[in-house]
């Protein structure tokens, strides 16, 4: 059983490097970059009846392909505005958390005991709080997702720390989003200056309040 147990982790792991590989080296030719090309499927998807739809669906295949988790929050902004477009990035942003949190618990060998760095270590004996010091001073996201998943620590830890200290980001991220006039492309953009004047302070508030909760944790 553990036997057969090991192989499909394997067989999953071999599946999900190959995509990986073969959707960048497809991007790298076609588009020249990842963010090119999520910039390239949300402008299909703007005017698209089922935009939202299709919005979600990208949202969960962002951690296995490692896109960029910026543009699709800029994005949702601007395809829903405040209200809705925060509703929308909050749901999709934890269901895709969440999808890569299970995939690195589903692939984690066990028999590792050694020490790793300050963030792995950390996440063993203090899950919630480095899960939301990491949020709030916007480590990569997909590394915190599969760092948690594969130390298999507390999975409603996990969400609530991911669900607040990921908050402050992705309203700043709404906020660009409704600022955008216009069409939505990164190149060139108009802005709404007090939105966009809004969401950085928020991003600055949110620099702050990460180095206070930092600093305590350190000391604890």
């Amino acid at each position: 059983m553990k036997r057969s147990r090991r192989w499909s982790r394997f067989g999953v792991l071999a599946l999900w490097g190959a995509g990986l590989v073969a959707f960048w080296l497809v991007t790298r030719a076609r588009e020249g970059s990842a963010g090119a090309q999520l910039e390239g499927w949300l402008q299909a998807i703007a005017t698209h009846p089922l935009g939202w739809l299709w919005l979600v669906g990208i949202y969960l295949l962002r951690p296995l392909l490692l896109l960029p988790m910026t543009i699709l929050t800029v994005f949702t902004g601007f395809l829903f505005d405040l209200g809705w477009g925060l509703a929308y990035a909050l749901t999709a942003t934890l269901a895709s958390a969440s999808l890569a949190y299970l995939l690195a618990r589903f692939l984690r060998l066990r028999g590792s005991s050694q020490r790793g760095t300050a963030l792995l270590d950390n996440l063993r004996s203090r899950a919630f709080e480095t899960v939301l010091v990491a949020r709030l001073v916007s480590v990569p996201g997909d590394l915190v997702n599969y760092a948690s998943g594969a130390l298999r620590i507390s999975f409603p830890a996990f969400f609530i720390a991911t669900a607040i200290g990921g908050l402050p980001g992705m309203v700043a991220g709404v906020l660009a989003g409704t600022s955008i006039e216009g069409g939505f492309r990164f190149g060139g953009l108009r802005l709404d200056p007090w939105l966009f004047g809004v969401s950085v302070a928020l991003l600055l508030g949110n620099l702050v309040v990460a180095q206070v909760l930092r600093r305590r944790l350190r000391r604890g």
